[in-house]
């Protein structure tokens, strides 16, 4: 179920996971709205496949029509040994629709370094604003190793944090 982010217990639950034999990405894909149903804020999803689309959907059709429909949701797929290019440029195109990003793990040490970045360093980033003098919002963006461009000058940092947001003057 759905809860405040336990990084131990995601850990430990990813790493019980066995797979199952079918890829049915657009039906999980679909089950979003739903499972998301009663979550304020913002959603990020980190889909894991080891293969293409097998139960006849279409990822891309269903990414477009969720945000279509107004579901807002970052998606990042960690593609574990795709055998195909097809797939890497299915997989890439729906991470790339929501504002997400596609990471090719072509080995069990390529798939831990993915999960880790996936979920640890973005899904676990923070959504933040950089404010000038006035309180105008200069940037906005997540908490991350990603770098932002931003015009020279002194600034006021707000970052998003569960309860009330933190500021840090001066940056």
């Amino acid at each position: 179920p759905l809860a405040t982010v336990d990084k131990q217990k995601l850990k430990d639950t990813i790493l019980t996971l066995s797979p199952r034999g079918t890829t049915p990405i657009a039906y999980s894909l679909q089950q979003l709205p739903k499972d998301f149903a009663n979550v304020p804020g913002d959603k990020t999803i980190v889909l894991v496949t080891d293969g293409r689309e097998e139960a006849g959907g279409d990822p891309v059709k269903v990414v477009r029509e969720l945000l279509e429909s107004g579901f807002k949701f970052r998606l990042n797929v960690v593609g574990f040994a795709l055998a195909d290019r097809e797939s890497k440029q299915q997989m890439q195109t729906i991470a790339e629709m929501t504002g997400g990003n596609f990471y090719d793990a072509g080995s069990a040490a390529g798939l831990r370094d993915a999960m880790e970045r996936s979920v640890v360093e973005e899904t676990l980033s923070l959504p933040f604003q950089l404010l000038d003098a006035s309180g105008a919002e200069v940037h906005r963006g997540t908490t991350s190793r990603t770098a932002a461009a931003v015009p020279e000058g002194v600034f006021t940092l707000r970052v998003e944090t569960e309860g009330k947001p933190l500021l840090i003057p001066n940056v």
